[in-house]
């Protein structure tokens, strides 16, 4: 390999983590067109950024890696090129230390793992909002039930959901409430609709909002008694419909 090939080489690693400088991958890419022997070791790398990621089994980061890896990145930063003046001639290519095929695949491992904490660690702060959500919506319901209301918990219609709601009619006669939590995002120009139905006849109750993030309550003005089933559908806003037009996401007897 002369010198030219071999400071193309130093680059190998880097091009496959796609953390070469506009400049210098433009340049590789050029040269990459007319070298057999990096086209190869390119085909044989980057096949790995698709297959690790398969063999990443989740862990919990140390509290400190954050850190660590901030303070790695400020000082990189803090580490500016000097300029050196020459006589004549283009300034020399920044030189980069040659990575071998090893270093090469660990460098991948590395921004594999690193991206791969990322998705673990949104997935698991999703995981504990949402059972946080939960928590306190059941809070809500048993504070309902010690008060002597009666209460009648809709179950989510589909495997895996996590939407809670609850029907609730306070103890005296008191006005009615629907208790919701964890519902999903409704599509944009959308909004909840409650039913009440009796037979096989739904009578369109309330037409509401849910932000998603905390149990919310949701008043109601017409009573439940002599309705047999609640139920909860997405429908097309402001308004909602005179008949449901999806299927429920929550639905269940009342015992009202």
């Amino acid at each position: 390999m002369n010198d030219h090939d071999d400071l193309f080489s130093l680059d190998l690693g880097a091009y496959v983590l796609d953390a070469l400088e506009p400049s210098e991958r433009v340049s590789f890419e050029s040269h990459l067109r007319n070298c057999a022997k990096c086209q190869a070791e390119v085909a044989e790398l980057l096949p790995v950024v698709d297959l690790l990621p398969l063999a990443v089994d989740a862990v919990e980061p140390p509290q400190e890696l954050k850190a660590r890896l901030m303070s790695a990145i400020a000082d990189d930063r803090s580490e500016k090129p000097a300029l050196v003046p020459l006589t004549g001639g283009a300034p020399p290519r920044r030189s980069r230390p040659l990575l071998s095929r090893g270093e090469a695949l660990l460098g991948l491992v590395a921004a594999v793992i690193i991206a791969a904490l990322g998705i673990w660690n949104h997935q698991l702060q999703n995981q504990i909002d949402s059972q946080k959500q939960s928590i306190a919506y059941q809070q809500d319901v048993n504070r309902a039930i010690l008060s002597g209301a009666s209460v009648a918990q809709l179950a989510a219609t589909s495997a895996g959901s996590a939407a809670q709601a609850t029907m609730v009619q306070p103890k005296d006669g008191g006005s009615p409430y629907l208790l919701v939590g964890n519902l999903p995002a409704a599509p944009n120009n959308k909004v909840y609709e409650l039913w009440y139905i009796r037979g096989a006849t739904p009578h369109a109750v309330k037409v509401f909002h849910y932000s998603g993030s905390s149990p919310s309550i949701v008043p109601i003005a017409q009573p439940i008694a002599s309705h047999t089933v609640a139920a909860i559908t997405i429908e097309p806003g402001p308004q909602g419909s005179k008949a449901p037009t999806t299927k429920p996401i929550v639905a269940g007897k009342l015992n009202a």
